[in-house]
């Protein structure tokens, strides 16, 4: 029987991702990355939730499952290194790319855009992942000193030390910094989450969701640069968080750049952005789905706080950044659409202000706590307003949209909503 060229290609490409693949897995460094970062491997697992949502069958989990398996057995006899279960996750993660792009290989039409859609994202959340480590370490080498005093003198600013608080809390019950600690790692399962449920729920949803979830990390690196900092454990070492300033020195702390070592990723906190990120971008899915979402918002807050990675402030900046991201890549709407404008412009703006009074006006937060108290409101409570602004034209651009559609071909079939 002699096959088609088209088959042919078909067939080769199916060979090369199955053997990439299985080289890949055996690679010394992907063994190193997968079993030394659990942020690393979780997001490799995560690529599985959009698999099984693209894909619900129980035929198809017991398949990826075989999968895992069975490349977790070819790596350990091929390359014989010891076994550590972590591992099985990034296992199932590959597995999961490589049914997805099989099956997009060998599909027809819509089917294989719908696929690929899937796979492609997958391949794209795992590179950025394993991109970011050596990010971080140029930021490192380009900003030799940080500006942790001067976030640290804003959050005393506020009466209490939000990070030391939370840390004394985790020291105390272990099983909520434990608990907290699992989310904040699990940063990829709410990303994969929101993505798929918009892929499943209108394919042309997904993209905005696609770039803003990428592009997140890149854009928020540069402000890294703009404002380099660590976090409060780096900055007090040993003393965190059970030895904080007293509040009388900390109101007369000298601010000054100072030299530290450690990735500059805390002003704003990539990691809330992220999650709040994936939370605006539920609009329109079920409450499970949310709510889900929304438990991992919870405990980012606390995780970033309680793990001295970042201070209350950076958390609050992330706000409007996200806000100005959401302007970004919100294709329904035109570029001159007053929503649309408002949200990039607006966003950019009160990111901007923040890191000129944190740099430049310290001592407006110290006149009473009050001040520090109600620029945090204002700044949040006003986000939101400019979320929910955006995402009702969003809504309206959408509806007419759809509207013009079903009069162009009467026989267009409704979109979906996750019920």
């Amino acid at each position: 029987m002699k096959l088609e060229p088209r088959s042919v290609l078909r067939l080769l490409l199916s060979v090369v991702l199955v053997g990439g693949t299985v080289a890949l897995a055996s690679s010394r460094y992907f063994y190193w990355v997968s079993t030394g970062s659990e942020f690393l491997w979780l997001s490799l697992a995560s690529t599985a939730i959009i698999h099984l949502r693209v894909r619900p069958r129980w035929t198809e989990a017991l398949l990826l499952g075989l999968s895992t398996a069975l490349l977790t057995t070819l790596v350990s006899f091929i390359a014989h290194f010891s076994f550590q279960w972590i591992s099985v996750f990034a296992h199932l993660g590959l597995s999961s790319l490589v049914m997805l792009g099989a099956r997009a290989i060998w599909a027809e039409g819509e089917e294989q855009k719908f696929l690929l859609w899937a796979f492609i994202p997958g391949v794209l959340f795992v590179a950025f992942g394993w991109l970011t480590p050596p990010l971080l370490r140029y930021g490192q080498t380009a900003s030799p000193r940080v500006l942790d005093l001067y976030l640290y003198s804003f959050d005393a600013s506020l009466g209490f030390q939000p990070s030391f608080v939370v840390g004394v809390a985790f020291l105390k019950w272990h099983w909520l910094r434990t608990l907290s600690v699992l989310f904040y790692l699990g940063l990829s399962l709410p990303i994969a989450t929101a993505y798929a449920g918009q892929l499943v729920r209108k394919r042309e949803y997904a993209l905005p969701v696609l770039l803003g979830l990428l592009f997140c990390g890149p854009i928020g690196a540069a402000f890294y640069g703009l404002f380099p900092a660590l976090g409060p454990a780096h900055l007090f070492h040993q003393d965190f968080p059970l030895h904080p300033l007293s509040m009388a020195d900390a109101s007369r702390l000298l601010l000054e750049p100072i030299a530290l070592a450690g990735y500059r990723n805390a002003m704003p906190s990539l990691h809330m952005g992220w999650v709040l990120l994936a939370w605006w971008y539920c609009r329109g899915l079920s409450w499970s789905t949310k709510s889900v979402v929304l438990v991992f918002v919870a405990f980012t807050v606390l995780a970033t706080l309680g793990t001295g990675e970042h201070y209350l402030i950076d958390l609050v900046v992330a706000v409007p950044f996200i806000v100005m991201l959401l302007g970004l890549f919100a294709f329904s709407l035109p570029w001159n659409s007053r929503a649309r404008l408002a949200s990039v412009f607006g966003g950019l703006s009160v990111v901007l202000l923040w890191l000129g009074l944190l740099r430049f006006a310290n001592g407006l937060f110290w006149l009473s706590p009050v001040v520090p108290w109600a620029l945090i409101l204002v700044t949040v409570a006003a986000s939101g307003v400019q979320q929910s602004r955006l995402a009702l034209a969003e809504d309206r651009a959408r509806a007419k949209s759809t509207a013009r559609s079903q009069i162009e071909s009467p026989d267009a079939v409704p979109e979906l909503v996750e019920s």
